[in-house]
């Protein structure tokens, strides 16, 4: 009421000191609605986040080996445990309304050899270590290539859910086993769902979104996962989660856990896979699970269904991942885009 009153009579004035504290307390108003909407996540429209890198900002991303061994596993983001206590297996596989089903097939470049605990395996060849920067350090993930220059991972591996901050310093390590890699490959462009951030921990449908997706300047040299979204539920029933936990190996060694997969009757748009290995958490973040794990190139095998995404409380021989919808392949097109 005093603004209006106030504002009432500076129009009525002719004084220009009163025109002047008119034109500033608007310009006041005006910037605080700007800052409101810019954090205030969950009121905004779905659409793509994305940073583009130019040429100079690419070759500036410097890993040595050194600096490497030195990053810290990123813990598993632990999500609220359920009123009931620990999650309990779900009675049936993902469901819900599939109007579309598409997919990628996998794709192999070059020779293979099979060796024990090696990453030159299929498909274990396709995936690596993902090094990042945050503000207290230098951290680890899992990722994999799932088309010739398109790098799958967690959202979080690349952005603060909370503040909507983008960590920085991306660089793919593909085939990484005690600090010797194949590729190392950096980011022309990467993007995510912005409903990834959010304005509350009780907010669950975040979980959702929590994928991102990197165009790489080069192209894997070892071929790429499949993918497949919206699958039906009867197409896979188990599926296999790849990554580098640090509490095996200390993280130096791709691993492979697989189990029963469902969906959460209470948490939809998620999936939830049964490994049973308390032992798979901080550094797996954003590793694949893959649905039809064969050693083998085929029609319709190792397909990326989901990633790691969290556990809840702490109950770590159970993972959660992103249910793989339309938005999965939406994010893909844009990126695959140039980010545009």
């Amino acid at each position: 009421m005093q603004f209006s009153n106030f504002l009432k009579s500076s129009i009525q004035s002719k004084s220009p000191t009163k025109a002047i504290a008119l034109a500033v307390a608007c310009m006041v108003l005006l910037g605080g609605a700007l800052a409101l909407a810019q954090t205030s996540p969950t009121n905004s429209a779905k659409r793509i986040d994305s940073v583009t890198l130019s040429p100079s900002q690419q070759r500036a991303v410097q890993w040595t080996e050194g600096r490497q061994r030195s990053a810290k596993p990123l813990p598993t983001p632990i999500a609220k445990a359920t009123p009931a206590g620990a999650p309990k297996p779900a009675p049936s596989t993902p469901s819900g309304p599939r109007s579309l089903s598409a997919s990628g097939a996998a794709k192999n470049v070059g020779q293979a050899e099979r060796k024990t605990g090696d990453p030159n395996s299929i498909p274990l060849r396709w995936a690596g270590k993902f090094f990042f920067s945050k503000s207290d350090g230098d951290y680890i993930c899992s990722a994999q290539f799932i088309a010739p220059n398109i790098v799958l991972t967690a959202a979080h591996c690349l952005r603060d859910d909370s503040t909507g901050q983008w960590y920085k310093d991306f660089i793919f390590a593909l085939q990484y086993q005690r600090g010797q890699t194949t590729q190392k490959v950096t980011p022309k462009c990467y993007g995510m769902w912005n409903k990834w951030v959010h304005a509350s921990d009780d907010d669950e449908t975040h979980w959702h979104y929590d994928y991102a997706m990197i165009l790489t300047e080069e192209p894997s040299k070892t071929g790429n996962l499949g993918w497949h979204f919206n699958y039906n539920p009867s197409d896979y029933t188990t599926a296999v989660k790849v990554g580098y936990p640090a509490d095996i190996l200390d993280g130096e060694v791709v691993q492979m856990d697989g189990g029963p997969l469902a969906a959460p009757e209470t948490r939809p748009g998620l999936v939830m896979l049964q490994h049973g290995n308390p032992k798979n958490a901080g550094g797996s973040s954003g590793g694949a699970w893959i649905g039809n794990f064969s050693p083998a190139i085929g029609s319709g095998k190792n397909m990326v269904i989901s990633v790691t995404s969290h556990h809840v409380g702490d109950e770590t021989r159970v993972s959660y991942g992103p249910e793989f919808d339309q938005d999965f392949k939406g994010l893909m097109d844009y990126v695959l885009r140039g980010c545009k």
